[in-house]
């Protein structure tokens, strides 16, 4: 259904163009695809529109010596209802190889907060180092 400007518009184009809308509010309500969440062996569909993504930025700026573990925190600008599931890479954008040799470890994940460390194997300098997070989680809850 096309309308052009200046048409006139009659009580029968009125009630298709109601009747089109209501429809297609129908089909997206119902639109399930491509969100699964498995927990407890359980596989569960939900529409696309629950699930919400958030990525973010954690500056670390300090030295490290071999036995030492930054910690790192985020706290979720988006309202999760439950705890999202949560990566974490560790981008260094100095000239140093100190990134090459490391681990990260996620010890707190929450529907508000995540937190955890990077530990380092060689000493160096970890400034201008970032924390990447992306989490993804539903905002109506599992």
């Amino acid at each position: 259904m096309t309308f052009i400007a200046g048409q006139p518009v009659d009580l029968q184009t009125i009630i298709k163009t109601v009747d089109k809308v209501n429809n297609l509010e129908s089909e997206l309500a119902q639109n399930t695809n491509a969100s699964v969440v498995v927990k407890n062996s359980t596989a569960t569909t939900y529409r696309t529109s629950a699930i919400s993504v958030e990525a973010a930025e954690v500056n670390l700026q300090s030295s490290e010596a071999k036995s030492d573990q930054i910690r790192f925190n985020h706290s979720f600008k988006v309202g999760y209802k439950t705890a999202p599931v949560v990566t974490a890479t560790l981008i260094h954008t100095e000239k140093s190889n100190v990134v090459q040799d490391h681990t990260i470890v996620i010890d707190v994940i929450t529907t508000s907060n995540v937190s955890g460390y990077v530990k380092f194997r060689s000493n160096g300098s970890i400034a201008g180092s970032k924390i990447n997070i992306i989490a993804v989680g539903s905002t109506t809850g599992f």
